[in-house]
Protein backbone atom coordinates (compact mmCIF):
# COMPACT_ATOMS: atom_id res chain seq x y z
CA UNK A 1 0.00 0.00 0.00
CA UNK A 2 1.78 3.13 -1.24
CA UNK A 3 -1.04 5.61 -1.83
CA UNK A 4 -2.51 7.70 0.97
CA UNK A 5 -5.93 8.92 2.13
CA UNK A 6 -7.14 10.27 5.47
CA UNK A 7 -10.46 10.66 7.28
CA UNK A 8 -10.53 13.10 10.20
CA UNK A 9 -13.37 13.27 12.71
CA UNK A 10 -14.22 14.94 15.99
CA UNK A 11 -16.83 14.92 18.72
CA UNK A 12 -19.72 14.17 18.65
CA UNK A 13 -18.74 11.53 16.05
CA UNK A 14 -17.52 8.18 17.38
CA UNK A 15 -15.60 5.76 15.16
CA UNK A 16 -17.32 2.35 15.17
CA UNK A 17 -15.40 0.56 12.41
CA UNK A 18 -12.59 1.27 9.99
CA UNK A 19 -11.50 -0.65 6.89
CA UNK A 20 -8.57 0.15 4.58
CA UNK A 21 -9.37 -0.94 1.02
CA UNK A 22 -6.45 -2.18 -1.06
CA UNK A 23 -6.97 -2.08 -4.84
CA UNK A 24 -3.83 -4.08 -5.64
CA UNK A 25 -4.84 -7.66 -6.36
CA UNK A 26 -1.83 -8.92 -8.27
CA UNK A 27 0.32 -8.45 -11.35
CA UNK A 28 -1.14 -9.40 -14.71
CA UNK A 29 -4.62 -8.32 -13.58
CA UNK A 30 -6.49 -5.07 -14.11
CA UNK A 31 -6.09 -4.48 -10.36
CA UNK A 32 -2.31 -4.11 -10.43
CA UNK A 33 -1.93 -0.52 -9.17
CA UNK A 34 -1.18 0.79 -5.68
CA UNK A 35 -4.16 3.11 -5.29
CA UNK A 36 -6.37 2.72 -2.23
CA UNK A 37 -9.65 3.61 -0.61
CA UNK A 38 -10.89 3.51 2.95
CA UNK A 39 -14.23 3.13 4.70
CA UNK A 40 -15.27 4.25 8.17
CA UNK A 41 -18.52 3.90 10.11
CA UNK A 42 -19.35 6.64 12.62
CA UNK A 43 -22.01 7.13 15.27
CA UNK A 44 -23.28 10.53 16.29
CA UNK A 45 -23.09 10.11 20.05
CA UNK A 46 -25.91 12.50 20.93
CA UNK A 47 -28.55 10.83 18.74
CA UNK A 48 -27.08 7.39 18.06
CA UNK A 49 -27.45 7.85 14.29
CA UNK A 50 -24.82 6.19 12.12
CA UNK A 51 -23.18 7.12 8.82
CA UNK A 52 -20.51 5.54 6.62
CA UNK A 53 -17.83 7.65 4.95
CA UNK A 54 -15.52 6.37 2.21
CA UNK A 55 -12.83 8.20 0.32
CA UNK A 56 -10.41 7.19 -2.38
CA UNK A 57 -7.76 8.13 -4.90
CA UNK A 58 -8.29 6.33 -8.21
CA UNK A 59 -5.63 5.86 -10.86
CA UNK A 60 -4.78 8.99 -12.90
CA UNK A 61 -3.83 7.38 -16.25
CA UNK A 62 -6.42 8.81 -18.66
CA UNK A 63 -6.03 5.85 -21.03
CA UNK A 64 -6.84 3.24 -18.36
CA UNK A 65 -10.51 3.71 -17.60
CA UNK A 66 -10.72 -0.04 -17.05
CA UNK A 67 -8.43 0.25 -14.02
CA UNK A 68 -10.45 3.15 -12.60
CA UNK A 69 -13.70 1.23 -13.08
CA UNK A 70 -12.30 -1.91 -11.44
CA UNK A 71 -11.00 0.10 -8.48
CA UNK A 72 -14.37 1.80 -8.13
CA UNK A 73 -16.12 -1.60 -8.17
CA UNK A 74 -13.98 -2.71 -5.23
CA UNK A 75 -14.91 0.44 -3.30
CA UNK A 76 -18.63 0.06 -4.08
CA UNK A 77 -18.65 -3.62 -3.12
CA UNK A 78 -17.13 -2.82 0.27
CA UNK A 79 -19.53 0.07 0.83
CA UNK A 80 -22.50 -2.10 -0.13
CA UNK A 81 -21.39 -4.85 2.25
CA UNK A 82 -21.01 -2.43 5.15
CA UNK A 83 -24.11 -0.26 4.78
CA UNK A 84 -25.91 -0.98 1.48
CA UNK A 85 -29.61 -1.73 1.00
CA UNK A 86 -29.27 -5.41 1.99
CA UNK A 87 -26.79 -4.85 4.80
CA UNK A 88 -27.83 -5.80 8.33
CA UNK A 89 -26.62 -2.35 9.41
CA UNK A 90 -27.65 -0.14 6.51
CA UNK A 91 -27.24 3.58 7.03
CA UNK A 92 -26.60 6.75 5.00
CA UNK A 93 -23.23 7.00 3.26
CA UNK A 94 -20.85 9.43 1.60
CA UNK A 95 -18.05 8.72 -0.88
CA UNK A 96 -15.57 11.37 -1.89
CA UNK A 97 -12.06 11.86 -3.17
CA UNK A 98 -10.01 12.20 -6.33
CA UNK A 99 -11.72 9.95 -8.87
CA UNK A 100 -9.55 11.14 -11.78
CA UNK A 101 -12.58 11.53 -14.04
CA UNK A 102 -14.61 14.42 -15.37
CA UNK A 103 -18.28 15.22 -14.64
CA UNK A 104 -20.76 13.47 -16.95
CA UNK A 105 -18.21 10.92 -18.19
CA UNK A 106 -19.20 7.26 -18.41
CA UNK A 107 -17.84 6.39 -14.96
CA UNK A 108 -19.67 9.38 -13.45
CA UNK A 109 -22.80 8.33 -15.31
CA UNK A 110 -22.40 4.80 -13.90
CA UNK A 111 -22.21 6.13 -10.34
CA UNK A 112 -25.26 8.39 -10.71
CA UNK A 113 -27.48 6.13 -12.85
CA UNK A 114 -26.37 2.79 -11.43
CA UNK A 115 -25.77 0.99 -14.72
CA UNK A 116 -23.22 0.84 -17.54
CA UNK A 117 -23.47 -0.90 -20.92
CA UNK A 118 -20.33 -2.48 -22.34
CA UNK A 119 -21.51 -2.40 -25.97
CA UNK A 120 -18.52 -1.12 -27.99
CA UNK A 121 -17.05 0.34 -24.81
CA UNK A 122 -13.41 1.36 -25.19
CA UNK A 123 -11.33 1.68 -22.08
CA UNK A 124 -9.88 5.14 -22.82
CA UNK A 125 -13.37 6.62 -23.28
CA UNK A 126 -14.49 5.98 -19.70
CA UNK A 127 -13.08 8.83 -17.63
CA UNK A 128 -13.67 11.87 -19.86
CA UNK A 129 -10.10 13.12 -19.38
CA UNK A 130 -9.33 13.44 -23.07
CA UNK A 131 -8.19 9.90 -23.74
CA UNK A 132 -9.87 8.13 -26.64
CA UNK A 133 -10.11 4.67 -28.10
CA UNK A 134 -8.07 1.78 -26.86
CA UNK A 135 -9.13 -1.86 -26.67
CA UNK A 136 -12.83 -2.70 -26.44
CA UNK A 137 -13.63 -3.54 -22.83
CA UNK A 138 -15.54 -6.71 -22.00
CA UNK A 139 -17.98 -6.87 -19.09
CA UNK A 140 -16.12 -9.86 -17.65
CA UNK A 141 -12.78 -8.03 -17.31
CA UNK A 142 -12.94 -8.05 -13.49
CA UNK A 143 -10.56 -10.71 -12.06
CA UNK A 144 -12.50 -13.64 -10.61
CA UNK A 145 -10.29 -13.63 -7.51
CA UNK A 146 -11.78 -10.23 -6.59
CA UNK A 147 -15.06 -12.12 -5.97
CA UNK A 148 -17.12 -9.16 -7.18
CA UNK A 149 -20.19 -9.60 -9.39
CA UNK A 150 -21.18 -7.32 -12.23
CA UNK A 151 -23.61 -5.68 -9.81
CA UNK A 152 -20.59 -4.47 -7.79
CA UNK A 153 -21.43 -6.80 -4.92
CA UNK A 154 -19.35 -9.56 -3.44
CA UNK A 155 -20.60 -12.84 -4.88
CA UNK A 156 -20.33 -16.61 -4.76
CA UNK A 157 -17.98 -18.25 -7.25
CA UNK A 158 -18.70 -21.48 -9.07
CA UNK A 159 -15.84 -23.16 -10.91
CA UNK A 160 -13.79 -19.98 -10.63
CA UNK A 161 -16.47 -17.78 -12.21
CA UNK A 162 -18.37 -15.09 -10.34
CA UNK A 163 -22.09 -15.48 -11.00
CA UNK A 164 -23.91 -12.68 -12.79
CA UNK A 165 -27.28 -12.33 -14.49
CA UNK A 166 -26.10 -9.37 -16.59
CA UNK A 167 -23.93 -10.55 -19.49
CA UNK A 168 -22.89 -7.24 -21.04
CA UNK A 169 -23.80 -4.70 -18.40
CA UNK A 170 -22.67 -3.52 -14.99
CA UNK A 171 -24.95 -2.22 -12.24
CA UNK A 172 -24.62 -1.23 -8.61
CA UNK A 173 -27.28 -1.09 -5.85
CA UNK A 174 -26.28 2.22 -4.25
CA UNK A 175 -28.10 5.49 -4.92
CA UNK A 176 -25.95 8.60 -5.17
CA UNK A 177 -26.42 12.29 -5.78
CA UNK A 178 -23.61 14.78 -6.18
CA UNK A 179 -23.24 17.57 -3.64
CA UNK A 180 -22.00 19.73 -6.53
CA UNK A 181 -23.72 20.74 -9.77
CA UNK A 182 -20.36 21.14 -11.61
CA UNK A 183 -21.24 24.62 -12.85
CA UNK A 184 -19.82 27.75 -11.22
CA UNK A 185 -21.63 30.98 -10.39
CA UNK A 186 -20.40 32.46 -13.70
CA UNK A 187 -21.96 29.52 -15.60
CA UNK A 188 -18.67 27.93 -16.55
CA UNK A 189 -17.62 24.38 -15.59
CA UNK A 190 -16.26 24.13 -12.06
CA UNK A 191 -12.66 23.09 -11.55
CA UNK A 192 -10.97 21.60 -8.49
CA UNK A 193 -7.46 21.35 -9.94
CA UNK A 194 -5.67 23.96 -12.04
CA UNK A 195 -2.07 23.83 -13.22
CA UNK A 196 0.04 24.78 -16.21
CA UNK A 197 -1.15 21.72 -18.14
CA UNK A 198 -4.80 22.72 -17.81
CA UNK A 199 -7.81 22.71 -15.50
CA UNK A 200 -10.08 19.83 -14.54
CA UNK A 201 -12.66 18.67 -12.00
CA UNK A 202 -11.51 15.19 -10.86
CA UNK A 203 -12.69 15.58 -7.25
CA UNK A 204 -16.19 14.61 -6.17
CA UNK A 205 -18.45 14.35 -3.15
CA UNK A 206 -21.38 11.94 -3.53
CA UNK A 207 -23.98 11.19 -0.86
CA UNK A 208 -26.74 8.61 -0.48
CA UNK A 209 -30.34 9.35 -1.40
CA UNK A 210 -33.53 7.30 -1.42
CA UNK A 211 -34.33 7.95 -5.06
CA UNK A 212 -33.77 10.48 -7.80
CA UNK A 213 -34.86 11.54 -11.25
CA UNK A 214 -31.64 11.74 -13.23
CA UNK A 215 -31.04 13.28 -16.61
CA UNK A 216 -27.27 13.49 -16.86
CA UNK A 217 -26.34 15.54 -19.91
CA UNK A 218 -22.89 16.80 -20.83
CA UNK A 219 -22.11 20.40 -20.05
CA UNK A 220 -25.14 21.37 -17.99
CA UNK A 221 -25.72 22.03 -14.32
CA UNK A 222 -28.50 20.31 -12.44
CA UNK A 223 -28.22 16.89 -14.07
CA UNK A 224 -30.14 15.47 -11.12
CA UNK A 225 -33.46 17.31 -11.14
CA UNK A 226 -35.32 15.75 -8.22
CA UNK A 227 -33.83 14.08 -5.17
CA UNK A 228 -35.70 12.12 -2.51
CA UNK A 229 -33.21 12.42 0.30
CA UNK A 230 -32.82 9.88 3.06
CA UNK A 231 -31.92 10.93 6.62
CA UNK A 232 -28.71 12.41 5.20
CA UNK A 233 -29.66 15.82 3.82
CA UNK A 234 -27.41 18.30 2.05
CA UNK A 235 -27.64 21.81 3.50
CA UNK A 236 -24.99 23.76 1.58
CA UNK A 237 -21.61 23.43 -0.11
CA UNK A 238 -18.56 25.58 -0.79
CA UNK A 239 -18.66 26.54 -4.46
CA UNK A 240 -15.80 25.69 -6.78
CA UNK A 241 -14.38 28.35 -9.11
CA UNK A 242 -14.26 28.19 -12.90
CA UNK A 243 -11.13 28.13 -15.02
CA UNK A 244 -12.21 31.49 -16.45
CA UNK A 245 -12.18 33.06 -12.97
CA UNK A 246 -8.89 31.45 -12.00
CA UNK A 247 -6.94 32.54 -15.07
CA UNK A 248 -7.58 36.18 -14.16
CA UNK A 249 -7.05 35.78 -10.41
CA UNK A 250 -5.05 33.07 -8.65
CA UNK A 251 -3.33 31.56 -11.68
CA UNK A 252 -2.10 27.94 -11.89
CA UNK A 253 -1.58 25.95 -8.67
CA UNK A 254 0.39 25.36 -6.55
CA UNK A 255 1.49 28.89 -5.80
CA UNK A 256 2.04 31.19 -2.83
CA UNK A 257 -1.72 31.43 -2.21
CA UNK A 258 -2.80 27.86 -3.03
CA UNK A 259 -0.20 25.35 -1.79
CA UNK A 260 -1.72 22.33 -3.56
CA UNK A 261 -2.77 21.68 -7.15
CA UNK A 262 -6.22 20.73 -5.78
CA UNK A 263 -8.64 22.72 -3.61
CA UNK A 264 -11.05 21.20 -1.07
CA UNK A 265 -14.69 20.31 -1.63
CA UNK A 266 -16.69 21.23 1.48
CA UNK A 267 -20.34 20.52 2.28
CA UNK A 268 -22.63 20.66 5.31
CA UNK A 269 -24.98 17.72 5.86
CA UNK A 270 -27.61 16.96 8.49
CA UNK A 271 -28.58 13.48 9.69
CA UNK A 272 -32.35 13.75 9.87
CA UNK A 273 -35.27 11.45 10.62
CA UNK A 274 -37.73 12.59 7.96
CA UNK A 275 -37.59 12.04 4.21
CA UNK A 276 -38.45 14.89 1.91
CA UNK A 277 -38.74 15.41 -1.82
CA UNK A 278 -36.87 18.47 -2.98
CA UNK A 279 -35.72 20.01 -6.22
CA UNK A 280 -31.95 20.11 -6.14
CA UNK A 281 -31.96 22.87 -8.74
CA UNK A 282 -34.22 24.99 -6.54
CA UNK A 283 -32.09 24.52 -3.45
CA UNK A 284 -28.86 25.26 -5.28
CA UNK A 285 -29.90 28.22 -7.36
CA UNK A 286 -33.01 29.85 -5.81
CA UNK A 287 -33.21 31.86 -2.64
CA UNK A 288 -36.57 33.25 -1.39
CA UNK A 289 -36.53 37.05 -1.49
CA UNK A 290 -37.95 37.19 2.03
CA UNK A 291 -35.03 35.29 3.60
CA UNK A 292 -31.91 36.43 1.75
CA UNK A 293 -30.76 39.90 0.87
CA UNK A 294 -27.76 39.90 -1.47
CA UNK A 295 -25.00 42.50 -1.38
CA UNK A 296 -22.36 43.35 -3.96
CA UNK A 297 -19.72 45.68 -2.56
CA UNK A 298 -16.79 45.02 -4.83
CA UNK A 299 -17.72 46.08 -8.38
CA UNK A 300 -20.02 47.96 -10.73
CA UNK A 301 -23.33 46.19 -11.22
CA UNK A 302 -26.73 46.24 -12.81
CA UNK A 303 -29.60 45.27 -10.52
CA UNK A 304 -33.03 44.07 -11.59
CA UNK A 305 -35.89 43.27 -9.22
CA UNK A 306 -37.09 39.74 -8.66
CA UNK A 307 -34.88 37.99 -6.15
CA UNK A 308 -32.14 35.54 -7.10
CA UNK A 309 -29.96 36.56 -9.98
CA UNK A 310 -30.72 40.24 -9.45
CA UNK A 311 -27.11 41.09 -10.26
CA UNK A 312 -26.94 40.44 -14.00
CA UNK A 313 -23.57 41.91 -14.97
CA UNK A 314 -20.59 42.65 -12.77
CA UNK A 315 -17.56 44.62 -13.91
CA UNK A 316 -15.09 43.63 -11.23
CA UNK A 317 -12.37 45.97 -10.04
CA UNK A 318 -9.01 44.63 -8.76
CA UNK A 319 -10.97 42.79 -6.05
CA UNK A 320 -12.30 39.67 -7.78
CA UNK A 321 -14.60 36.99 -6.40
CA UNK A 322 -13.31 33.43 -6.76
CA UNK A 323 -15.92 31.35 -4.92
CA UNK A 324 -18.36 31.50 -2.00
CA UNK A 325 -20.03 29.24 0.52
CA UNK A 326 -23.62 28.83 -0.60
CA UNK A 327 -26.44 29.78 1.76
CA UNK A 328 -29.28 27.30 2.29
CA UNK A 329 -32.89 28.06 1.44
CA UNK A 330 -35.70 28.26 3.99
CA UNK A 331 -37.20 25.17 2.36
CA UNK A 332 -34.08 23.14 3.08
CA UNK A 333 -33.71 24.43 6.64
CA UNK A 334 -37.26 23.73 7.78
CA UNK A 335 -36.73 19.99 7.24
CA UNK A 336 -33.13 19.77 8.44
CA UNK A 337 -31.56 22.11 10.98
CA UNK A 338 -34.74 23.85 12.09
CA UNK A 339 -34.84 27.32 13.65
CA UNK A 340 -31.64 28.78 15.09
CA UNK A 341 -30.00 28.86 17.56
CA UNK A 342 -29.95 25.16 18.39
CA UNK A 343 -27.50 22.40 19.31
CA UNK A 344 -25.99 22.44 15.82
CA UNK A 345 -26.12 26.17 15.01
CA UNK A 346 -25.30 28.25 18.11
CA UNK A 347 -26.32 31.60 16.58
CA UNK A 348 -29.44 32.83 14.81
CA UNK A 349 -27.20 33.81 11.88
CA UNK A 350 -24.77 31.75 9.82
CA UNK A 351 -21.58 33.12 8.29
CA UNK A 352 -21.20 34.37 4.74
CA UNK A 353 -17.85 33.15 3.44
CA UNK A 354 -16.13 34.02 0.18
CA UNK A 355 -12.66 33.88 -1.37
CA UNK A 356 -11.43 37.02 -3.13
CA UNK A 357 -8.23 37.92 -4.95
CA UNK A 358 -6.67 41.37 -5.14
CA UNK A 359 -5.41 41.76 -8.69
Amino acid sequence: MFDGCAIFYRFPMELLAYQPIEYFLGVNTVLDRDNIGQLARFKETLSGKEICVANTHLLFNKQRGDVKLAQLAVLLANLDKECGPESARKCPYVICGDFNMQPYCLIYDFLIKGHLSFNNLRRADLSGQGGQGGPILQANFMPSQANINRDCRFGVQKNGVVESSELNRWTHPLKFASAYTHMSHDHWPEVSTFHYNGAANPDFLFYSVNSKTAEVSEGGAGGVTNVQENPLQLVRHLALPSELALRTTLGPWPNAVTPSDHIPLIADFVLHERNKMRSKQEDDFCCPTDILIGFNIYGELQVSEGGAGGVTNVQENPLQLVRHLALPSELALRTTLGPWPNAVTPSDHIPLIADFVLQ
